[in-house]
């Protein structure tokens, strides 16, 4: 009788204690922090505007929405200075993996305000739970894409 009721304990633990059910695994967020890449911008005359250690900063928002933000940042090689530049609004969804992230008609604030004439369009693109950003976008009428990697 004490070896059923002994195995029976065995079965019942393993049948509920090692089982878990999906709705218990903590779905992954928006990985947050700095990242360090490379902007790169498509100057719509053949030619492209390429920036390496860029710093990019990503903050959670809300539930759907995270915030991006590029410091001194140029856009082209004859910008006479660098800039802040803010994106807020940008909506993400999660997987086990990635969160993909997606914008549009976003205009972004430097320099203490708005710059409608350089409103986000079309951006896509996805963080890694590895640590690793790509997105690309139009910042008005300019392909910009931008890759990189979270700092520790």
């Amino acid at each position: 009788m004490k070896k059923f009721a002994l195995l029976s304990l065995l079965f019942c633990s393993v049948l509920f204690g090692c089982e878990k059910s999906e709705s218990e695994t903590p779905e992954p967020d928006v990985k947050e922090g700095t990242y360090v890449g490379t902007v790169t911008v498509d100057q719509t005359d053949g030619t492209f505007f390429s920036q390496e250690n860029v710093s990019l900063t990503v903050t959670k928002t809300s539930d759907q929405t995270i915030e991006m933000k590029m410091m001194k940042v140029k856009f082209a090689e004859e910008m006479p200075l660098t800039l802040d530049m803010t994106v807020s609004g940008i909506a993400y969804t999660r997987s086990e993996t990635k969160s993909l992230i997606s914008g549009d008609n976003i205009i972004p604030t430097a320099m203490g305000g708005e710059f409608p004439a350089y409103t986000i369009t079309d951006m896509s693109g996805e963080i890694t739970n590895e640590g690793a950003i790509r997105f690309s976008m139009k910042c008005g009428s300019f392909p910009l894409s931008f890759e990189g990697t979270a700092q520790k």
